[in-house]
């Protein structure tokens, strides 16, 4: 099983105001290889008056669709979005069992109303081999028996964690989402992965000398977010595995992390599995450097 992820910053370019074309992202998405593309910042649009600037004024709709039409070109037939205004989009050539409806993530934090905006999740089935299809379906339905599948969550969590410590926005929205897997688990899921832009570096990933800047930076008045946001811990004590984390895995770099996956010249996207029904390894992580996102 292969999966991509990619925050591809509302086709708006690095500097959030240079609306971008779909095939370009179309052709680095297809050099993956990837069985599933989970897409962050993915709105459906067109723009409305909730729109934040630049995006309500640039976005655009038409390239969104194009991708969207490129992506079954390519072969990925299943596609699903979480049902927020900043999406995030699952898709995926291999045959879907089955889906969660779209859940918010925020309903248990008490800065809900105070954020611009909110987070989803969808949690996907897919069966790993296709002569395995059966009936798929968007329903909260399980079956104990059958094939092994492999569960995905689409998500993206808040860029605002509210607070400067633990306990926060993204601590509580990945609370929630282990809580609804906990709940819709299927007997029949291998693993379950989570990749996505968590919106925050791990001290673990850097030398002393790095965080000292990174640190600094975060406590600009500006910015004011955490050095911990503690989603990293909660992931762990739960039994989730990163992959960077894995000294076995194959990858494209030298050392644990890769050197960022941000314009920050940060690590924030993280790739994170779950053994469920056997054993999993993970055989490589890889990044892929772009110019089309930030």
């Amino acid at each position: 099983l292969r999966v991509a992820q990619w925050n591809i910053n509302c086709l708006c370019g690095v500097d959030c105001r240079t609306p971008q074309a779909a095939k370009p992202f179309l052709e680095v998405i297809a050099s993956t290889g990837a069985d599933v593309v989970l897409i962050q910042e993915a709105p459906v649009g067109p723009p409305n008056e909730f729109w934040p600037e630049p995006w309500r004024t640039i976005f655009p709709t038409s390239a969104m669709r194009s991708l969207e039409q490129g992506l079954r070109d390519l072969g990925y037939a299943v596609q699903l979005r979480t049902s927020c205004g900043n999406a995030s989009l699952f898709c995926s050539r291999l045959p879907l069992h089955r889906a969660t409806e779209s859940i918010s993530l925020d309903v248990n934090n008490d800065w809900r109303k105070a954020a611009q905006e909110t987070r989803q999740a969808v949690l996907a089935e897919v069966c790993l081999r296709p002569r395995d299809v059966d009936s798929g379906s968007k329903s909260a339905d399980r079956t104990t028996s059958g094939p092994p599948v492999a569960a995905i969550y689409a998500t993206h969590l808040h860029h605002d964690n509210a607070i400067t410590t633990p306990g926060g926005i993204r601590e509580s929205e990945v609370t929630t989402l282990l809580d609804h897997w906990r709940s819709e688990a299927s007997p029949r899921a291998r693993c379950c992965v989570l990749a996505t832009d968590f919106n925050q570096a791990r001290r673990s990933d850097y030398s002393k000398r790095d965080w000292a800047a990174i640190s600094e930076g975060l406590r600009k008045p500006w910015v004011r977010q955490p050095e911990d946001d503690g989603v990293a811990d909660v992931l762990s004590l739960a039994g989730w595995r990163c992959a960077f984390d894995c000294p076995a895995a194959k990858r494209n770099w030298q050392g644990g992390a890769p050197p960022l996956t941000h314009w920050t010249g940060t690590v924030v996207d993280y790739p994170y599995v779950l053994p469920h029904a056997g054993d999993v390894d993970v055989v490589g992580t890889y990044l892929v450097y772009s110019s089309l996102s930030d």
